[in-house]
């Protein structure tokens, strides 16, 4: 399993009770918006600062697209 929400779901499952997951309908759905938050949004926006800042410039011998960072931090990432 290599998704995080199946994850949560699959240790969640394993373990009645006591669950990663609040069962407060508040909590949980404030927790559930987290993460597909940060599944969406962070994680593709961060992706570009950490390829263009270490991948492109460690591995690659590119020069990072200091464009491409300013807009992900901008405009991606409210």
């Amino acid at each position: 399993v290599s998704d995080s929400t199946a994850i949560v779901a699959y240790l969640d499952a394993l373990n009645p009770g006591n669950g990663l997951v609040p069962t407060e309908p508040k909590a949980r759905a404030q927790t559930v918006w987290f993460e597909e938050f940060a599944d969406t949004i962070l994680t593709p926006a961060l992706a570009k600062v950490f390829f263009n800042r270490i991948v492109a410039p460690r591995f690659l011998g590119r020069e990072a697209d200091l464009g491409a960072i300013e807009t992900a931090l901008r405009d991606e990432i409210p």
